[in-house]
C-alpha cells in the first residue's frame, strides 16, 4: 500500500507468492490473488510510471468488492500512482473501500475532509489580503490605464503600425478575424491562388512587445489580431517576400511565414462493408472488426466511466447523412462560413463516418471544422484559425486527416496543436501519402505528421501489409486500415469507398475517443502510451509504428 512518509508504494507480504500471483492473475478470479499481485507490481514501479497490468488487477478486485483493494484504488488516485492524480475519483474509491467496512478508508475521507476546509479558509485569507491589495493600488493602476489610452496601448495587445495607403483591421475575437479573413480571401484568392499555382502574397506573423512597425512595406491590407497574431496581404510575390525577409530580422518578430494553400486531402478506391459477428451491427469499414473497435464499443457501453466524448474533425466540413445527423454537432466552416455541416468535396464526411462507425452504441460526436475550399486545398490561416476553433470547444480529440510540406515553415500550427495536447486534448494525424507520384516520403518533410506531440498513424490493406502510398519516418506512431475503407459520402449512393492515411487516422480517432471516455483522467501522452500498448506488431517501426491496435487486448487486460 502507499506509505505517505516513504513517498511511494510499499509491499510487505512474501515476494515469492506475489511473483505466482502475477503469474497467475490473467487467469484467475481470486480477488486475493489478483490485489496481491497489483500490490506488489505496484510497488516496483515509481513515481510517474504508468503499470496497466497494476491497475488493471487492482481494478478487477475492487470492482468485485474486495476492501483492500478499494482502499488501494483510492491511495492510487489520490497520490497519482500508477494512474493520473484525482481527488474526486480518489473519494469515490474511498467512499466504495468504506462502505465495505475499511477503516483505513473513512479515516481517508475524514482527512480528506478536514484538508478541504483548510485550503477553504486558507483560500477565504488569501482573498481578502488580495482584495486588500488590490484596493491599495487601484488609483495608481486607474492613473497608469488613462496614460496608456493617452498612448494608444492596448491591453493584452501590441500596436500595429502600417502606412498610410494601407488598410488596418483590428480584430477582438477569433469571429471577427475570421470575417475578415473571408473578405480578404474574396478579393485577393482567384482560382490560381487556391489552386496552389500562384502566391497568395500574404505573409503570417507573431510579435511581442508593445508594438511593431510596417510602416515600411508597401502592404495593402493588414488584419492584426489580439493575440499579436498578425496577417500582411501583398499585391505581389517580390514584395511578400521582401518584407518576410526584413521581418525575419526583427527581435520583436517571434515568427513570420508565407499563407499558402499547400495541405490536401486523399482520393477515393472501392470497397464493401461488413456485418459485425460480435453485436449484429452493421459496419462500413472493415477496420472496425479487423480492430476489434466492435468488441471494444460494446465492452465500454457498460464499463465506461465517462460518458460521451467529441472528436473535432478538421478537414471540408461534415455533410450529415440521416444515420448519423444526431451525432453530428453544429461547428463551423472558417473559409465559406455556417456550422460546418456542408461538405463539397466529400473527405471529412467520410473521415466523421469512419470515427462514428466505429463507436456505435457510444454518445461519441463529431464536431465538424471545415478548413478546406472546394478543391480540397486549404491555406494555412485557415487551418490555424480552424483548429484555434477547434481548441476553444474543448474536445477530447482532434482528427487531422490533412497534410502539407513541412519545407515550408509551420510554427503557428505547431504552436497550436502544442496548446491543444497541453490542454488535454489527444491529436490525431495521418501520416500522409507520399509525394506527387504517391512515392512514400519521410514524415520529417510532412507537416503535421512531422510532430511528436501528436499521434501519427500510417495505413494498411486488408492482408496488413503497409499500403504502397503510406509515408514512414520517426513520428509515425501505429497503423490502421486505410485502403478501399467503406463511409458515408456526399454521393447519392450514400457511401463510397476511399483510401489513404486519412482513412487510417479517424479509426486511431475513433479509438482514442473510447480511452478517453474508459479513463478520463489520462493525458494525451497517457492516451498514446495506452494505444501503443495494445498493438500487434507487424514490421518495421518506420512504417508500421507499433502496430495495429487490437480492441480485444483492451478488454482482457
Amino acid at each position: 500500500m502507499y506509505e505517505v512518509k516513504k513517498r511511494r508504494w510499499v509491499f510487505e507480504g512474501d515476494e515469492k507468492l506475489a511473483r505466482e500471483s502475477c503469474a497467475r492473475a490473467a487467469q484467475t478470479e481470486d480477488t486475493e490473488t489478483l490485489f496481491e499481485a497489483a500490490d506488489y507490481l505496484l510497488s516496483q514501479a515509481e513515481r510517474g510510471d504508468k503499470n496497466a497490468d497494476a491497475v488493471y488487477c487492482m481494478e478487477r478486485a475492487a470492482k468485485a468488492g474486495h476492501s483492500q483493494a478499494l482502499l488501494a484504488m483510492g491511495q492510487m488516485a489520490e497520490y497519482g500512482w500508477a494512474v493520473g492524480k484525482s481527488k474526486k475519483y480518489a473519494r469515490r474509491w474511498y467512499e466504495a473501500a468504506a462502505k465495505a467496512g475499511n477503516e483505513e478508508a473513512r479515516k481517508a475521507l475524514r482527512r480528506m475532509k478536514r484538508q478541504r476546509r483548510i485550503r477553504c479558509i486558507g483560500a477565504l485569507l488569501i482573498c481578502l489580503a488580495i482584495v486588500g491589495a488590490v484596493l491599495a493600488i487601484l488609483s495608481y493602476r486607474s492613473k497608469l490605464s488613462v496614460q496608456e489610452e493617452e498612448q494608444g496601448q492596448v491591453s493584452g495587445r501590441g500596436e500595429v503600425l502600417v502606412g498610410k495607403d494601407t488598410q488596418l483591421k483590428e480584430t477582438n475575437t477569433l469571429e471577427e478575424f475570421n470575417e475578415s479573413m473571408r473578405s480578404l480571401l474574396e478579393e485577393y484568392d482567384d482560382e490560381l491562388v487556391v489552386a496552389g499555382q500562384r502566391s497568395t502574397n500574404r505573409l503570417i506573423l507573431h510579435f511581442e512587445g508593445k508594438s511593431l512597425n510596417l510602416t515600411d512595406f508597401l502592404a495593402k491590407r493588414v488584419i492584426a489580431r489580439e493575440n499579436n497574431m498578425v496577417i500582411i496581404q501583398f499585391d505581389s510575390e517580390e514584395e511578400a517576400r521582401q518584407c518576410l525577409e526584413s521581418l525575419e530580422k526583427m527581435k520583436e518578430v517571434t515568427f513570420v511565414e508565407m499563407d499558402e494553400y499547400d495541405v490536401s486531402s486523399q482520393t477515393a478506391g472501392e470497397g464493401q462493408n461488413a456485418l459485425s459477428q460480435n453485436s449484429g451491427r452493421q459496419y462500413y469499414t472493415w477496420g472496425c472488426q479487423d480492430m476489434g473497435m466492435d468488441q471494444l464499443a460494446d465492452y465500454l457501453a457498460g464499463h465506461a466511466r465517462q460518458q460521451s466524448a467529441t472528436v473535432a474533425v478538421v478537414d471540408t466540413g461534415v455533410l450529415p447523412a440521416e444515420a448519423m445527423k444526431d451525432r453530428v454537432l453544429a461547428g463551423t466552416d472558417v473559409v465559406v462560413g455556417g456550422d460546418g455541416r456542408m461538405d463539397t468535396v466529400g473527405h471529412g464526411t467520410h473521415v466523421a463516418g469512419t470515427i462514428l462507425d466505429c463507436t456505435q452504441g457510444l454518445d461519441v460526436k463529431v464536431l465538424p471544422v471545415g478548413v478546406f475550399g472546394a478543391n480540397a486545398l486549404a491555406s494555412t490561416t485557415s487551418i490555424c484559425t480552424g483548429l484555434e476553433y477547434a481548441i476553444s470547444q474543448a474536445p477530447d480529440v482532434i482528427n487531422m486527416s490533412l497534410g502539407g510540406p513541412a519545407g515550408a515553415e509551420h510554427n503557428w500550427e505547431q504552436m497550436l496543436i502544442g496548446e491543444a495536447v497541453q490542454q488535454g486534448i489527444t491529436v490525431v494525424v495521418s501520416a500522409g501519402n507520399g509525394d506527387e507520384a504517391g512515392n512514400p516520403e519521410d514524415t520529417a518533410g510532412v507537416m503535421p505528421a512531422a510532430l511528436t506531440e501528436c499521434i501519427v498513424v500510417g495505413a494498411v490493406d486488408q492482408e496488413h501489409e503497409i499500403a504502397s502510398f503510406s509515408n514512414y519516418g520517426d513520428s509515425v506512431d501505429v497503423c490502421a486500415p486505410g485502403v478501399d475503407v467503406v463511409s458515408y459520402s456526399i454521393k447519392p449512393e450514400g457511401f463510397e469507398s476511399m483510401s489513404g492515411t486519412s482513412m487510417a487516422a479517424p479509426h486511431i480517432s475513433a479509438l482514442s475517443a473510447m480511452l478517453c471516455m474508459y479513463v478520463p483522467e489520462a493525458s494525451p501522452a497517457q492516451i498514446e502510451k495506452y494505444i501503443k500498448d495494445y498493438c500487434e506488431r507487424l514490421g518495421d517501426e518506420q512504417y508500421y509504428g507499433a502496430g495495429i491496435p487490437r480492441g480485444a487486448l483492451y478488454i482482457e487486460n
